[in-house]
């Protein structure tokens, strides 16, 4: 039996760092690496702290009061501020450009606290140069299970060991990066990263012509796709930068929600076209630079921008969400952005529309009526849309929803049953609205904005929702079991089936209730410092679960 055989003259990989065996290169790939320079000499790396105790220092940034991060840092030294958190780079899922910026660190005094828990713990704590923190610079995750994505970050930020870091010139960081994106970059990384770790030694390795920081028109591109990728990042509340919802981005009466949302897709579609033609203009030009015309291709897959389109059940759930935190007073229909988030609460800031009083939000429509946080959410859609446009809006959402029943139901049933679970994703199970969660029964469910929790919050709960709620449900079964024997047929069904629900709601909540008794009594305080994970352990035995 013949066999075919393959020769390779191992030479050929010498040039290549680490020399991987990467057969399949061309010999115009092999002359990138022997007639460029490295992109190692134009960059100073860093691979980013590693504290020793991250479930105490490195938060999501929605944990903490808001007005303890600082965002405007430059260098070490303004670190030595009254505010605690900073930005931290950690890495994240796929998004090129812009994006990911979801953690704080508590580095104040330079990370004081930190490197005094890394002697005491004799950990080896990294650390970098003073003249890289805070400065602007390129980074990517670590883990990347398909296209590598680069991101730019401004200054202000402290990088984690799984967000590596490139930094230079700041002229320089976007044309390295929007080298780094292109299809030639990751062509190369094929072979220098062959596996799901991209490294920091494999993205000095790649090749890199000094022309690329002067290509006016690689800049212009780039710049492009930071500019729509930012806004496609502030548009979802999980921002720093959220301003308002884009289906109430402004004065909207008379509006129909399907209308908006039609508008809406269309800028979504709009952004994701113009990212995608900026990148096939960048990966034209350095196809082309490094003379790989016939070897690459400059077209961009969809699946390869980090765009999110348009999703009528994602926002329509987003909206719903929106009108909680403006319910809670997070957002208000009179200010851009974050309203409160802890420190000064100020009731001048919210003048169309007043949140509640207390942080509270019962999720049980059948005995609170209009003070049920959907029926409040029903009612901003008439506040913020009008009286003209409100039927056809609710059933809008309703179909959104795909729920069943009448609109009302079906955005009531959403609450009661879905948005939790919603909220916790959307929050990776660190959430601002913690679920105070009777049992299967449903027998009570309330949420609590925890950036307004007190320790009285439990008390409040107990005296002005769960006693007058227990005596709601034992007038209703009294006078259910009075009617009862005067009824026959369907009817005297009907009501025994009510009466056997509301017996085990009210059994429920009589045993929930001494729970909510026992912590009101102790005034549990929370420290957001510390962060959700370890405040809500204080209060789980009444918190729904976060798994």
């Amino acid at each position: 039996m013949n066999s075919i055989r393959y020769f390779c003259n191992q030479k050929k990989f010498f040039v290549l760092s680490g020399q991987p065996i990467a057969y399949w290169a061309s010999q115009k790939t092999i002359d990138c690496f022997s007639n460029s320079d490295l992109l190692a000499n134009y960059v100073t790396p860093s691979v980013g702290i590693q504290p020793v105790f991250p479930e105490k220092y490195v938060h999501y940034w929605w944990e903490v009061a808001f007005a303890t991060i600082s965002f405007s840092a430059e260098k070490a030294s303004d670190s030595f501020t009254s505010q605690k958190w900073f930005p931290y780079n950690k890495g994240g899922s796929f998004r090129k450009w812009f994006g990911n910026d979801e953690m704080v660190i508590d580095w104040q005094d330079d990370g004081l606290h930190i490197k005094e828990d890394s002697q005491m713990s004799g950990h080896h704590y990294q650390q970098y140069s003073d003249s890289l923190k805070f400065k602007p610079l390129v980074t990517w995750s670590r883990i990347c299970t398909g296209m590598p994505a680069f991101r730019y970050k401004r200054s202000g930020y402290l990088s984690d060991m799984a967000g590596f870091s490139l930094y230079a010139p700041e002229e320089y960081l976007v044309p390295i990066m929007a080298y780094c994106n292109s299809s030639v970059a990751c062509h190369f990384l094929s072979f220098l990263a062959p596996t799901l770790n991209i490294m920091v030694g494999q993205v000095l390795s790649l090749p890199f012509d000094s022309a690329c920081l002067k290509n006016q028109a690689v800049m212009e591109s780039a710049t492009n796709c930071i500019e729509f990728e930012k806004r496609d990042w502030d548009a979802f509340e999980t921002s720093w930068n959220f301003v308002r919802h884009p289906l109430v981005g402004g004065k909207h009466m008379g509006y129909l929600i399907s209308a908006l949302f039609d508008e809406w897709a269309a800028t979504c579609s709009k952004r994701f076209l113009e990212v995608k033609q900026n990148e096939e203009k960048i990966n034209a030009i350095y196809i082309d630079q490094y003379n790989l015309s016939g070897e690459l291709s400059p077209c961009v897959s969809d699946d390869d921008v980090s765009i999110r389109k348009a999703d009528l059940n994602r926002e329509s759930k987003s909206l719903l969400s929106y009108f909680v935190g403006l319910t809670m007073g997070r957002y208000s229909l009179d200010s851009d952005g974050l309203v409160y988030a802890g420190g000064k609460w100020d009731l001048n800031r919210y003048v169309s529309y007043k949140p509640n009083t207390n942080g509270i939000e019962v999720l049980n429509n059948d005995f609170f009526g209009d003070e049920s946080l959907d029926n409040k959410c029903i009612s901003l859609l008439r506040t913020i849309y009008g009286a003209d446009t409100f039927e056809k809006n609710i059933s809008f959402i309703s179909d959104a929803l795909g729920g069943k029943g009448s609109p009302r139901d079906t955005i009531s049933s959403y609450f009661l049953n879905d948005f939790y679970q919603d909220h916790l994703k959307i929050y990776q199970k660190r959430p601002i609205y913690w679920l105070f969660d009777a049992g299967k029964k449903n027998s009570f469910k309330a949420l609590v904005y925890i950036h307004r929790y007190s320790p009285d919050t439990l008390a409040t709960l107990r005296t002005d929702y769960i006693l007058p709620l227990l005596d709601r449900y034992n007038s209703r079964i009294d006078f259910l079991a009075k009617e009862l024997p005067t009824l026959s047929g369907n009817e005297a069904n009907k009501i025994t089936k009510e009466l056997e629900k509301l017996k085990g709601q009210f059994q429920e909540l009589s045993e929930y209730e001494p729970k909510i008794h026992h912590l009101a009594d102790q005034h549990i305080a929370l420290n957001l410092d510390d962060g959700v994970k370890a405040n809500y352990e204080k209060l789980s035995d009444v918190l729904a679960s976060l798994k």
